[in-house]
């Protein structure tokens, strides 16, 4: 999957990750918010900052609240609770706790 980001920094930029989990660490951790780059959107589009927020399919936004971040993470079989120190990612289908090797997480800026 390819994937957009940014944050509040001003950082923006654009990567691919199979891992959804991955992306979403990632983009966490430089306190940002991850959009799905749909399959047939041209390389302008992804240049063009104003042509890709008409696309706006976020997935991920580390500033909002876990209500709406389980509306975008439902698609994808994952929900948001706060845990005992941190949020923590589950999944929908057992309520199993998505753990996550920090030492993975992309170096994204």
């Amino acid at each position: 999957m390819r994937f957009y980001y940014e944050n509040s920094s001003g950082d923006n930029g654009v990567f691919s990750e199979k891992d959804l989990i991955k992306a979403i660490y990632s983009v966490w951790n430089i306190e940002g918010t991850l959009y799905k780059i749909p399959l047939k959107t041209t390389l302008r589009q992804i240049n063009d900052y104003q042509g890709y927020k008409i696309l706006n399919d976020v997935i991920f936004s580390s500033w909002d609240d876990n209500e709406l971040n389980n509306e975008l993470l439902k698609e994808y079989g994952y929900y948001m609770i706060d845990g005992e120190v941190e949020r923590e990612i589950r999944k929908i289908e057992d309520n199993s706790l998505v753990e996550y090797d920090w030492s993975e997480v992309r170096d994204l800026i």
